[in-house]
């Protein structure tokens, strides 16, 4: 088991907001961590984040097809798969994460620091999709402006949000993006 990761003071963050000619900055996605936020005390100390999905294969076997064999219903088998491959394909190293903590009403933000990986051995089946994250700070939902509250409150498990511009510069005001 991996020792638990202290969070630091944004120091790392700064990346966001410095330009750098020719290279876009890193995109923020969000990352739920399981209805409720279950799994999230899981994704801190183990400094991951996965999405909570069970399907027991690597992500580029995710299909429709392979998802309504393992039990997805048809209306729900192609965004699943979709869903999977983005995790895996189009997350990338070096980009951050935000985890809303619900109920809790704060949020995780981490740079991705791994590739995807697929782990058969894990005991929870829905952490088996998953990555090895930075986590560098906690933002209490109540400093976030309302319309990024919004952003950050659809129920999709993995997404990228609109606004990234607005969560680069919120995130920079709060200590180093």
């Amino acid at each position: 088991m991996r020792e638990k990761t202290p969070f630091l003071a944004c120091e790392n963050l700064s990346v966001l907001s410095v330009p750098q000619p020719g290279i876009p900055p890193p995109r923020i996605w969000v990352v739920r961590a399981g209805r409720g936020g279950k799994y999230i005390d899981l994704f801190r100390s183990r400094s991951i984040v996965a999405v909570p999905i069970e399907f027991n294969s690597h992500a580029s076997r995710a299909t429709a097809d392979t998802l309504i064999a393992a039990g997805y219903s048809p209306g729900n088998a192609p965004g699943v798969a979709a869903l999977l491959r983005r995790f895996a394909l189009d997350l990338e190293v070096g980009e951050f994460v935000i985890s809303p903590v619900s109920g809790q009403r704060r949020h995780l933000v981490g740079m991705v620091a791994s590739d995807y990986r697929f782990d058969l051995n894990e005991d929870e089946p829905r952490l088996r999709h998953l990555r090895d994250v930075s986590w560098q700070a906690e933002v209490p939902a109540s400093e976030l402006p309302i319309q990024l509250r919004r952003t950050l409150g659809s129920p999709m498990v993995f997404y990228l949000p609109a606004a990234q511009g607005d969560l680069r510069s919120f995130l920079h005001e709060r200590g180093g993006l």
